[in-house]
């Protein structure tokens, strides 16, 4: 979306992709021209997206950026290009595939994951990663991410196996079987050389 931070066109250049910001005027068979596609951050996703009512933290939801980034992403994997979702990426796409959403993680407890005092390349938690996943390859066994999100994967949709979790359990990434996918709860985008991104442009080259 070409409304948030330039991070992540940044990090795409920065590992040797060329960045396209999209926008919603273009519809979804911007797809077909692209070799990977990035979901980046944002507010909420409706939570009627997967069967439930707004809760009272929930929102403030885009319902036309929802129907373009859910278009996005469909077409992404009928495609079988390579995707990377970003915290409301990451939310988005389980939720496109079946999955749904915990609508609020209280602040202050746990570890406090829409805490928002620090800045945003500040690495304020570990995470534990699976040893088998892609994800291992990319950052070995434990990480430190940063984190400024309220809501986070429930149930997995079809095929999300979740790959990282916080030490209070909180999904924090997941990849999905067969397919060039992988989700993250924090924003590599805001680390600069962040592994993620060097995958994503791999996996793009050799589509």
């Amino acid at each position: 979306m070409d409304l948030y931070f330039s991070e992540y066109a940044t990090s795409v250049a920065q590992a040797g992709g060329l960045p396209v910001h999209l926008s919603p005027a273009g519809g979804a068979a911007i797809v077909d021209r692209l070799d990977a596609l990035v979901i980046s951050g944002g507010e909420d996703v409706d939570s009627r997206r997967y069967g439930e009512a707004p809760g009272p933290r929930s929102g403030p939801f885009s319902v036309d950026r929802d129907a373009f980034e859910f278009a996005l992403v469909e077409r992404a994997l009928d495609r079988g290009i390579p995707i990377l979702g970003i915290c409301r990426g990451h939310q988005l796409i389980n939720v496109a595939l079946g999955g749904s959403l915990i609508q609020h993680l209280p602040v202050g407890e746990g570890e406090s994951h829409a805490a928002v005092v620090y800045d945003r390349a500040h690495k304020s938690h570990r995470v534990r990663i699976a040893e088998a996943s892609q994800l291992a390859s990319l950052y070995g066994t434990n990480a430190h991410v940063n984190s400024f999100h309220h809501q986070a994967v429930n149930q997995p949709g079809n095929g999300v196996t979740p790959v990282a979790w916080a030490e209070d359990g909180v999904v924090e990434a997941y990849e999905v079987e067969g397919r060039p996918v992988i989700g993250v709860q924090w924003h590599p985008e805001c680390f600069g050389d962040d592994p993620l991104f060097g995958w994503l442009v791999s996996e793009a080259q050799s589509a």
